[in-house]
């Protein structure tokens, strides 16, 4: 399973990725000014770049791993493909964030006051990826023709400019 997921993804994708993050300091205008966690909160870069190219990962993959589905379905029963499916989203997600953060960090740093709240946004993250991902697997799984990449990446644009923006904000910057 872990051999299936690590080859539904594809080189280019993680390359345009990569690409996007080292232009992701030239997105920041006041470096002395802002911190790690004003940095994840108020980016639209991350809501609109980075995370849209991370959907679209999660969306091919989906889409490979269905074309064999019922080839995977024969060696495991269909609870044990999906305790494993979940596994590796959820492993997929950290990898993706732990990139992320550690890239903001190494150029805005962090203070020291601010270690609880990037941890407890990491998982709050982490679960919302997961749900993307379980999301799009349920849309596939549905055989929905429409709305399959358009839905997950209008729940990302709600999800930063309602939740993240509007309720986040003031509960972990006190805005």
């Amino acid at each position: 399973m872990g051999v299936l997921f690590r080859k539904s993804i594809e080189k280019k994708q993680i390359l345009i990725l990569f690409i996007c993050l080292l232009l992701f300091p030239s997105m920041i205008q006041d470096k002395e000014d802002t911190n790690l966690l004003f940095i994840l909160f108020s980016s639209n870069y991350i809501a609109l770049i980075l995370d849209t190219i991370y959907i679209w990962i999660l969306f091919t993959r989906i889409s490979k791993i269905n074309s064999v589905f019922d080839k995977i379905i024969t060696r495991y029963t269909k609870d044990e493909f999906l305790k494993k499916y979940i596994l590796y989203a959820i492993l997929s997600s950290v990898i993706y964030l732990l990139i992320l953060y550690l890239s903001i960090y190494g150029i805005v740093g962090l203070d020291k006051i601010y270690y609880s709240r990037v941890i407890a946004y990491f998982i709050i993250q982490t679960i919302y990826f997961v749900f993307i991902e379980l999301f799009c697997m349920l849309s596939f799984g549905n055989h929905q023709k429409d709305g399959k990449m358009v839905l997950p990446v209008l729940i990302n644009l709600v999800y930063h400019y309602v939740f993240v923006l509007e309720i986040l904000v003031k509960i972990f910057i006190g805005g």
